[in-house]
């Protein structure tokens, strides 16, 4: 099922992975890890602003085809389910359990000592 507000086609989104996934194979990394609102638009079509003040992230292995998983805030599920490709959504609750989501997801995604990151973005240096 496509989201109701899709930025790009599958074909697309299939197609952006898969060059993240080049890239950061050929750079040692065995999985991403980005909480950049502008890559999770790139690379899943999550359109929102919020991640700017609220952790949200954009966790995919390198090797495989696996889709990626998001993890939102919960009040932002609806959203990420309109406007992302990205099947596998987490969410968490904000100041109860922030960022355990994040933690439980990542041995489960394949992150190992090689995990590459993307902690800064353009609101955020």
């Amino acid at each position: 099922m496509s989201p109701a507000y899709a930025a790009f086609t599958p074909a697309e989104h299939r197609a952006r992975l898969a060059r993240a996934r080049e890239t950061l194979g050929k750079a040692g990394f065995e999985v991403c890890v980005s909480v950049a609102p502008e890559t999770h638009y790139y690379l899943a079509g999550y359109d929102a602003w919020v991640g700017v003040n609220s952790p949200q992230a954009l966790i995919f292995p390198i090797e495989g085809n696996d889709e990626p998983t998001l993890v939102v805030r919960n009040v932002d599920t609806r959203l990420a389910t309109e406007t992302s490709w990205v099947s596998d959504l987490r969410s968490y609750q904000l100041f109860t359990d922030d960022f355990a989501g994040l933690v439980a997801v990542l041995p489960v995604r394949g992150a190992g000592p090689a995990a590459g990151s993307q902690w800064s973005f353009h609101p955020i240096p």
